[in-house]
């Protein structure tokens, strides 16, 4: 990375007949040691050496023990911020770095507080996007938000929202639900695992994250994280033959010319982001021609070689055999591989450059005396936040608000390379994502893992969606975070349909409708289909009954009713009338208990009249049982709803039909069947001379009473 800067400077600055003219370029480089003491010690000891320094008052603290946050670092910042008029500035006009956060915050608190701009290449915090504590802060690298937004929105796009996830290296895995939950469309993503890997990770422990991945039901594999973590994960993969899986990732390994390498069985039909500027073939070739034992700048490498090579003298790495190909190559693989992370900080040395270039008034082929600069009071941040230059990263690349780049990501498909033998992977681009039109892909270039076609696009679904007719029915066994994801599906109750995807509830047909076999929509109901001849012969008599009481005792009264459908188990519907309890049924029961009533009345005055001329005694008591029922069921059919108000209005209208059976008929029925002697017409007329002349003489007077008596003579 120091290499790219130093590439940056020396090549696209200093030997640029446009950018500076005139002006060479210096740098000096720090090495942090991943410490921010150590970060913070060695940045103020080059500012302070600067050739215009002029320090007055330096009056701020830092907190640099190692259990400080992001928090307590902006406290630190503020502090700090409220001494801008003791400082003065000296002719550094910028600093990059650092790729680590926790460092490149602390930093970028203290550089700013001096006014001096600093760009982070790989920097991916979103705290630093805050304005108010890093108004001097850049970046040049989209920080871990835009990655994950933009793997969500792939995700989002074909429907998988059963995943498994790989972080590698120091990335919580709540980064993925913070974006979750600020989605308004409804989607919602479930993890079928959770795995971390470091540069700590052994062999077998990724041989057993592979064979987990494995045995999971997600087919879908989202990797985020570095390449260097990453490429020993996937030549594991390779080796166990980890295959049918889709994996979801992003520049940070995708665009690695290592990861080309990997079996097509293994990674074909991966999708991610790249850039969609200029490759590092320019800075590959300046690494191929460096002269990387002679190089007097480079005196840091050549400490690191001798450790490296601790049996070779360095007369002799000065000699020719630095200019062996093997050993070069050899060199070149292990020092100077050039990697994607060059790429942010050549874009952020030429962002430094371009600012730098219009604040002190240059154009494209002169530039100011340096030295009649007011250096101390250029305010380059300025000219940071308009900056527009053709980088590498982007095309026309430039700051956003919040001091992150705004650029434009391809979308990339690995597919099988069939040209070149060394290569098994090329990525093809596929559409493109940005933060403003989102996410666009060309589905019809895709090819899925297992050279697929675009039309068969691999699902990855804990459950698969409900189809119509079928509704969602929550798992218990399921853990309640997953329960978004995977359910049961039921088919629909009878009497009820659904007609999308996923429905939680079914809904009924109207009363004039049934649901279609399949219920999936309402049809017009049909014909009635009686298959019992007992059944049509009831219903006859009961129509005529009815058309009777109509005509006689209800003649001009109505009550409405309401239809309810119950399914059967052969799919015929019955359809059931209910009674309302509404001002009309109200007077139609009255009117009926009023009935009744003077029903009783009447029995009960010709309750004496011959009992083998007439019925006045089973009548009698046939009102009375009906008066009983009624003042029993009327009350009950009121209070009640539903099944249990039909069941009452059934026994009701039974006992109803039942007392007149019994007591009217049934005696009847015992004559004609057990004693049909007694039923002729002598056996009549001998019963009504028998009961009329007992009837006479039981009205004369007593023969004790007093009474005239009359003598017949002749």
């Amino acid at each position: 990375l120091a290499q790219a800067m130093m590439y940056s400077i020396d090549e696209l600055i200093n030997k640029s007949p446009n950018l500076l003219p005139g002006i060479s370029v210096g740098w000096t480089i720090i090495d942090s040691c991943s410490s921010r003491d150590e970060a913070i010690t060695t940045l103020s000891s080059s500012l302070m050496l600067s050739k215009q320094q002029n320090y007055q008052s330096m009056q701020c603290e830092l907190s640099l023990s190692p259990a400080d946050n992001l928090n307590q670092i902006f406290l630190d910042e503020q502090s700090i911020a409220t001494n801008h008029q003791y400082f003065n500035f000296s002719s550094t006009i910028g600093v990059i770095g650092d790729k680590i956060d926790y460092i490149t915050a602390i930093a970028a608190a203290y550089t700013g507080s001096l006014r001096i701009c600093q760009i982070s290449y790989f920097s991916s915090s979103k705290d630093l996007n805050n304005r108010d504590f890093f108004p001097y802060f850049y970046r040049t690298s989209p920080p871990l938000s835009i990655q994950v937004q933009s793997v969500i929105d792939i995700l989002v796009r074909f429907k998988w929202n059963w995943i498994s996830l790989i972080l590698a290296g120091n990335i919580s895995p709540k980064i993925l639900d913070d974006f979750i939950d600020d989605r308004t469309d409804g989607f919602h993503l479930c993890h079928s695992s959770i795995d971390t890997i470091d540069n700590d990770s052994t062999q077998e422990d990724l041989a057993r994250l592979v064979n987990k991945l494995k045995n999971q039901t997600s087919k879908v594999i989202v990797v985020i994280g570095s390449e260097a973590i990453i490429y020993p994960f996937f030549k594991i993969a390779e080796k166990l033959k980890l295959t049918g899986r889709t994996f979801i990732g992003s520049y940070t390994w995708l665009s690695s010319p290592q990861i080309f390498n990997i079996s097509a069985d293994v990674i074909e039909g991966a999708i991610g982001f790249t850039f969609n500027g200029r490759s590092l073939r320019k800075f590959s070739s300046y690494i191929q021609n460096l002269d990387l034992c002679n190089d007097k700048e480079k005196l840091w490498f050549l400490s690191i070689l001798k450790d490296k090579y601790p049996s070779i003298e360095l007369e002799r790495m000065n000699s020719n055999l630095c200019k062996t190909n093997r050993f070069k190559s050899q060199l070149l693989s292990e020092f100077y591989s050039p990697s994607y992370v060059s790429i942010f900080v050549i874009d952020a040395v030429l962002a430094l450059a371009h600012a730098f270039h219009n604040a002190i008034g240059c154009n494209s082929s002169f530039c100011p005396p340096i030295h009649k600069v007011d250096l101390l009071n250029l305010k380059i941040n300025n000219f940071l936040n308009r900056v527009k230059f053709h980088g590498l990263s982007s095309n026309q690349f430039h700051f956003g608000t919040d001091g992150g780049p705004n650029m434009t990501l391809d979308i990339v498909n690995l597919q099988r390379e069939t040209r070149f033998p060394n290569q098994s992977i090329k990525a093809v681009k596929i559409g493109y994502w940005n933060q403003y039109s989102g996410l666009l892909i060309d589905k019809a270039k895709i090819v899925w893992n297992g050279n697929r076609s675009a039309g068969i696009i691999p699902t990855s679904e804990c459950t698969r969606p409900c189809q119509p007719g079928f509704y969602k029915v929550t798992d218990s066994n399921v853990p309640r975070k997953h329960r978004y994801c995977c359910w049961k599906c039921k088919k629909c109750p009878a009497n009820t349909i659904s007609d999308k995807l996923n429905q939680n509830v079914c809904t009924y047909c109207s009363n004039d409708t049934q649901p279609n076999q399949d219920r999936t929509q309402c049809i017009k109901m049909q014909s009635f289909m009686y298959t019992s001849k007992f059944s049509v012969f009831i219903i006859t008599i009961a129509f005529c009954l009815q058309c009777q009481n109509n005509s006689s005792s209800y003649n001009g009264f109505g009550f409405p009713i309401r239809v309810t459908k119950v399914p059967t188990p052969n799919e015929y519907l019955e359809i059931i009338c209910h009674q309302q309890n509404s001002s009309i049924s109200i007077f139609k029961m009255s009117f009926s208990g009023l009935l009744a009533l003077i029903c009783v009345y009447l029995a009960f005055r010709t309750r004496l009249l011959p009992d083998n001329f007439n019925e006045s005694r089973y009548i009698y008591l046939t009102s009375i049982l009906i008066m009983a029922i009624k003042i029993i069921s009327s009350p009950a059919s009121f209070l009640t709803a539903g099944i249990i108000q039909d069941g009452i209005t059934l026994l009701s209208i039974l006992a109803f039909g039942a007392s007149p059976l019994l007591c009217l008929f049934i005696p009847k029925i015992y004559i004609i069947y057990y004693k049909p002697e007694l039923n002729n017409k002598v056996e009549i007329m001998q019963s009504i001379t028998k009961y009329t002349f007992t009837r006479f003489n039981s009205s004369k007077p007593h023969p004790n009473q007093n009474s005239i008596s009359l003598t017949a003579t002749q």
